[in-house]
């Protein structure tokens, strides 16, 4: 979504336009409305990100937790529907295929349609700037809305509970302050991920055709950060000599995995290395979870991979950058955050909002902060 230029402008300008107006006709309706407490049927909302959906995991477990019997389902993309495919406190996704709405806008009231047939009354809204998904709670018909006050988005004119979205804090506390509001008991806050055993041996049968054996030290490395991510992704240079000094120091093996995207980058640092890695580049995601689990650590940048392994509990030495750990970082215990040596680091909030056109601060975290990093799992 983030490269659909004509997409973003929709959300914008017409997004907002349409908030507004609701938001003038219904205000009186959204000042006097309350929570109900025992909602039948409760619409989840988020259409990005893979990072995002995994981090709001310990929110629908706890979301189910409170209500039991109650009928749970959520509006996904093509982004991040695989994420969720095998979650078992969801009673179904809804795919909406943005990129068919773009193209035939018309089509969006059959959509619309066939979502009030769902009869929901109670809709939470996961996303914290696009102004499509107010938009969807409130046509959805759920008498009662919660989503994000977030700064200059101009997308809480329709809820009915508006909460503030803190940019101090931690995004997995920011999706269970939507649960807050209805007094549901916080429990375990933990991510989560599912993987099938049909997969795990799909995996195991990979690693034995890498020639990797059980007992063997294997570290992972992502250096991708996404088509839309490259700020956030550390020079392959300092990959390719960071790989080199692992593998002559220790006796590991190397697995390089990449999306379909990051092919070229991937090769470009294997051809580099003295010895040769396992590379696993656009596997399915399930195979991804599966192939981290078995990682002795994982080295990457802040992107969703990076929270794939900290819900799997792989170690994970972070890099970051242009993000702030204590937003984005990998949640839970293990892991190693190492962040750029400049004053403008970091500079995002809500993932788009870079502050400088050279990206520089990722340039100044050195191989051997890494290498040093990586030694305390070794």
């Amino acid at each position: 979504m983030r490269g659909n230029r004509l997409f973003k402008l929709m959300d914008s300008y017409i997004g907002k336009s349409l908030l507004c107006i609701f938001g003038r006709i219904f205000r009186q309706k959204i000042q006097l409305a309350s929570i109900r407490y025992q909602p039948e049927r409760i619409l989840l909302i988020k259409l990005s990100a893979m990072g995002d959906t995994i981090l709001m995991t310990p929110a629908i477990r706890n979301l189910r937790q409170a209500y039991p019997k109650s009928v749970i389902k959520m509006i996904v993309t093509k982004v991040n529907q695989d994420v969720l495919a095998d979650c078992p406190y969801l009673d179904g996704l809804i795919l909406l295929d943005l990129e068919k709405l773009v193209r035939k806008p018309w089509l969006s009231w059959r959509f619309i349609r066939s979502l009030r047939r769902e009869y929901f009354d109670l809709a939470v809204d996961f996303d914290q700037w696009l102004r499509i998904s107010p938009l969807l709670a409130f046509l959805s018909g759920a008498e009662q809305r919660i989503g994000f006050q977030t700064p200059n988005q101009y997308r809480d004119q329709t809820y009915t509970k508006r909460v503030v979205h803190d940019p101090d804090k931690h995004e997995v506390e920011c999706f269970l302050d939507l649960l807050r509001v209805l007094d549901i008991q916080i429990n375990a806050k933990d991510p989560e991920l599912w993987v099938q055993r049909p997969t795990i041996i799909q995996v195991n049968k990979r690693l034995v055709d890498w020639g990797i054996i059980k007992g063997e030290t294997v570290i992972g490395v992502h250096p991708g950060c996404g088509r839309h991510g490259i700020p956030r992704q550390w020079p392959a240079q300092n990959y390719i000599e960071l790989i080199n000094k692992l593998q002559k120091e220790y006796q590991c093996k190397i697995v390089l995995t990449g999306g379909s995207q990051e092919k070229e980058l991937v090769s470009v640092i294997a051809s580099k290395l003295e010895n040769e890695p396992a590379i696993a580049v656009g596997v399915a995601l399930a195979e991804t979870i599966a192939l981290i689990k078995k990682f002795k650590v994982l080295i990457c940048g802040n992107t969703g991979v990076m929270h794939i392994a900290a819900a799997v509990k792989t170690p994970v030495v972070a890099l970051h950058g242009p993000t702030d750990p204590r937003k984005w970082g990998p949640w839970g215990e293990n892991h190693t955050i190492l962040t750029a040596h400049k004053d403008c680091s970091p500079c995002l909030y809500l993932g788009f909002e870079y502050a400088c056109h050279d990206y520089q601060c990722m340039n100044t975290i050195s191989v051997t902060e890494v290498y040093q990093a990586v030694k305390k799992y070794l």
